[in-house]
């Protein structure tokens, strides 16, 4: 006689391996895939924007983050000591006599508002110093260039040397832990060109937003942006 009790599986357990399979199969996809795709969106289009968010790669080596990096940034979020951000150089009024893509990672380390004191050839601000120096990569070599405190423009003042002096970060700018460029001193003629001073600060309105992560990375991009250091 018929057992009429039993029920079978509606999914038998052969059936149900296939979903933890095709979810690593995505995820593996996504690992490796996505930030190539990203990359050539990146480089091709202007950057994907996610709400309040951006995914950016950056076109130099900055701060452990390599060209082709795909980093997230929060455009909405209102920077800190130690955050790293994504800034336009045009916009901070920095980018004088330089060509290029003009946008750039910096790291906070003063806030408006903080006072800082100037020494020789380099500052303090919340118990730290730094040198007044630029730093970039040749290849994986980083340079270290010395620059000096002569000729800063600091809010809407120039200086013509801050050795000595302890100063207060204007209101909308943002202190970095090195030189980033040189501001043109419209009208300001010396010697047949245009007059220049020296920028250690970054304007609220030139940041484009903070750093949250790396996604991933992109050879794609890293390769097309032909970067020479």
């Amino acid at each position: 006689m018929r057992n009429t009790n039993i029920v079978k599986a509606r999914f038998p357990i052969a059936n149900r391996l296939w979903i933890p399979f095709i979810i690593i199969l995505c995820l593996i996809l996504a690992v490796f895939l996505l930030p190539e795709v990203l990359g050539h969106r990146l480089h091709d289009q202007p950057p994907i924007i996610l709400g309040n968010f951006q995914i950016r790669a950056p076109v130099t080596r900055q701060y452990n983050y390599d060209s082709g990096d795909i980093l997230l940034i929060n455009m909405k979020s209102t920077p800190h000591v130690g955050d790293i951000v994504f800034y336009d150089a045009n916009v901070n009024e920095s980018f004088c006599m330089t060509f290029g893509y003009g946008i750039y990672l910096a790291k906070i380390v003063g806030l408006p508002g903080d006072t800082v004191k100037f020494y020789n050839n380099s500052y303090e601000i919340r118990g730290k110093i730094y040198p007044a120096e630029k730093r970039y990569f040749n290849g994986s070599e980083e340079i270290v260039v010395p620059t000096n405190l002569r000729g800063v423009k600091w809010g809407s003042e120039i200086y013509d040397n801050l050795e000595g002096q302890t100063l207060v970060i204007p209101d909308g700018e943002y202190l970095v832990d090195q030189w980033i460029g040189r501001e043109c001193l419209q009208g300001t003629i010396i010697n047949g060109s245009t007059a220049t001073a020296n920028r250690f600060t970054v304007k609220r309105d030139a940041i484009i937003g903070v750093v949250l992560f790396q996604m991933g990375h992109s050879n794609y991009f890293q390769e097309a942006q032909n970067v020479v250091y």
